[in-house]
């Protein structure tokens, strides 16, 4: 019945994650259409410059402990026992406010050569003084946003998300437009405290008895946190630094046109498919953490989530291999149709994507330093080499196919490694689903390369239709199969 509920939550959440995302995916685009009008492609420069340099310095001061303390905390949480969460808890908030000071010294501190760095003069200087309070807010969020997401409290944390991007444009639209690029500084830093003060608002529901540490007490009770989040924070350097050296290839194999094709391409999969994976990292992560010692439960929590993620990747991936070109058309104009057929390929490899991140989460809940590492690192790897033959070979469209192959590999190498180190067992019957989206999806891709007009639309929209009945068949039986005789209704 646990099993049942759980299938049940993990649809449920991810549905509110997807319509979260949905929705903050229309603030932006809202907002970067207001921003674009009011200050320009200077002032969108600028605050690109700023919002990266504020990123750059909470990465290395947070040293990944916001992803890893999500694994301590649910474990603490879903033992029952409120003396280890209280401890647990109170030594994560003293982490997370001696790493926001940290990184407001850093940014207050060397105010004058971040601005030199970033803008080649010391103009800035008072902007990155004035930003070192965002840096603040921003990690000390960070922290209420751990403590709701690893306490399973989705739905607080979901209002906090909507009610933050709702603010962010509130604040932002006005001050941009009496002051403009002078009124960039002060929105980003009274956007970060008001963020901070509605996920506060929300945290202080979540009740637990303060427990006295000290800074030298919370590094070494924290010392677990800190060393997995060491990981964390290196696979995130070398996943920009895989980037990275892929944009340098295209740019001296190519031209700069086909690096803007390429990150506009993949900028709008990653949108496409992102109600997904932010559910994967907000509600499934802290779910799998806290059953990670049961291995039955552990080996359930992945195949369910697998399956949610098939069963809402399975129509995007029809629809948005039907519909590429018109997307194209709406979110970036006619000048970027090239990469119509890489988003296509691409979206193959988003597919796969969902499960395989569904295994990658896996390391990080058992807390596998080792695995983790090793995984991350040979992907990344074999990413980067994939990528630059496929280019080299098949130029644009190269770049899709690459991003295919290497998820193919994550999942394969993924499952493997979970096997031999976790007993993972893969459930054969999600392949009932994958294997049928996967053909509707390739029949879709030939279609629009052979038919025209009505002809091509016409089919490729029975497909689709037989895609989303499929999933709808497929999510029928499942919660039909799972329903117990006697229960009454879930209250996650």
């Amino acid at each position: 019945m646990k099993s049942d509920n759980s299938y049940k939550e993990g649809l449920k959440f991810t549905s509110i994650f997807g319509g979260v995302q949905f929705f903050q995916s229309f603030i932006y685009i809202v907002k970067s259409k207001i921003v674009a009008v009011l200050l320009g492609p200077d002032g969108i420069g600028i605050i690109g410059l700023l919002n990266s340099l504020i990123q750059l310095i909470l990465t290395i001061c947070n040293v990944g402990i916001t992803q890893t303390a999500v694994r301590n905390l649910s474990l603490a949480d879903s033992s029952g026992d409120k003396q280890a969460f209280n401890k647990a808890a109170s030594v994560f908030f003293r982490l997370i406010r001696l790493t926001a000071v940290i990184g407001m010294l850093l940014c207050l501190l060397l105010s004058p050569l971040w601005s030199y760095l970033t803008f080649g003069n010391f103009n800035y200087t008072i902007a990155f003084l004035v930003l070192s309070c965002s840096v603040l807010m921003n990690q000390m969020s960070n922290g209420n946003n751990v403590l709701m997401q690893s306490t399973r409290k989705m739905k607080m944390l979901a209002k906090s998300a909507i009610y933050g991007s709702i603010v962010s444009l509130v604040i932002s639209v006005p001050l941009y437009f009496f002051w403009h690029n002078d009124g960039i500084v002060p929105a980003i830093a009274i956007t970060s405290i008001a963020v901070f003060l509605i996920s506060r608002y929300y945290a202080r529901k979540i009740k637990y008895e303060k427990v006295p540490v000290t800074n030298k007490v919370a590094i070494k009770e924290g010392r677990n946190i800190i060393r997995l989040g060491f990981f964390v924070t290196l696979q995130g350097f070398f996943s920009m630094l895989t980037t990275y050296l892929i944009c340098i290839f295209v740019n001296h194999i190519g031209s700069t046109f086909d690096v803007g094709i390429y990150r506009s391409g993949f900028m709008i999969v990653d949108t496409a498919v992102s109600m997904v994976f932010a559910a994967i990292s907000s509600e499934y992560y802290p779910r799998l953490s806290a059953c990670s010692r049961d291995v039955n439960a552990f080996n359930n929590a992945i195949n369910q989530q697998m399956h949610i993620s098939l069963v809402f990747l399975g129509p995007i991936l029809a629809l948005f291999t039907m519909f590429s070109e018109l997307v194209v058309f709406i979110f970036l104009s006619p000048k970027f149709l090239l990469a119509s057929t890489m988003m296509q390929i691409a979206m193959f490899g988003a597919f796969l994507r969902g499960p395989a991140l569904c295994l990658g989460y896996t390391f990080l809940a058992k807390g596998d330093t080792k695995a983790f590492w090793l995984n991350e690192f040979t992907s990344k790897l074999f990413e980067l080499i994939v990528t630059l033959l496929c280019y080299y070979k098949w130029g644009i469209n190269g770049l899709g196919l690459a991003y295919f192959i290497t998820y193919i590999e994550y999942l394969l190498q993924s499952a493997i490694i979970c096997k031999y180190r976790y007993n993972y067992s893969f459930d054969t019957k999600l392949l009932y689903l994958l294997i049928p989206q996967m053909l509707i999806g390739i029949a879709i891709f030939i279609i629009v390369r052979t038919l025209n007009g009505v002809y091509m639309y016409s089919v490729g929209s029975i497909l689709c239709i037989v895609s989303i009945a499929l999933v709808y068949k497929a999510l029928r039986k499942k919660l039909l199969t799972s329903k117990p005789h006697n229960s009454s209704p879930d209250n996650p």
